[in-house]
């Protein structure tokens, strides 16, 4: 099953074996650059660093994916703001067969990498997910 990027979704995260916290009822872009962004940002400002949370479960169109479950993620990054124009073409990204457990993580390490890469603030970086395959569940 394949999900392009569009569709309203929801993510779960804990942490010390506890839900920390829940977004729901969003897009998913709105899911990685507004909630899982504004996660980021607040966690720089007030820890000078990023805890790590697991993500409890992802759901898309009220299909539910739990930890266990596979999938394969594609990724467009680029900066909102390129005022010299240095990045004219969005930089593409590819998370391969990783649990859900672990797409938040893989969220911020992206925002952070790019953000590095391309010499910028992490809230500079916009991340579009284009497309989402759901691989297997585990039993």
């Amino acid at each position: 099953m394949k999900f392009k990027g569009e569709e309203r979704a929801s993510i779960q995260i804990k942490g010390n074996a506890r839900p920390e916290i829940c977004l729901s009822n969003i897009t998913l872009y709105q899911l990685l650059n507004t909630g899982i962004k504004s996660i980021i940002i607040n966690e720089l400002k007030k820890y000078d660093d990023i805890k790590r949370y697991s993500t409890e479960y992802i759901t898309i169109n009220n299909l539910k994916l739990s930890q266990g479950t596979k999938v394969n993620i594609r990724f467009l990054i680029f900066p909102q703001e390129d005022n010299y124009n240095l990045y004219p073409e969005k930089l593409s990204a590819y998370l391969s067969s990783i649990d859900v457990k672990d797409i938040y993580n893989n969220i911020v390490i992206l925002f952070e990498d790019y953000a590095y890469d391309m010499d910028t603030d992490i809230d500079n970086i916009i991340i579009e997910l284009t497309e989402l395959e759901v691989l297997k569940e585990e039993e």
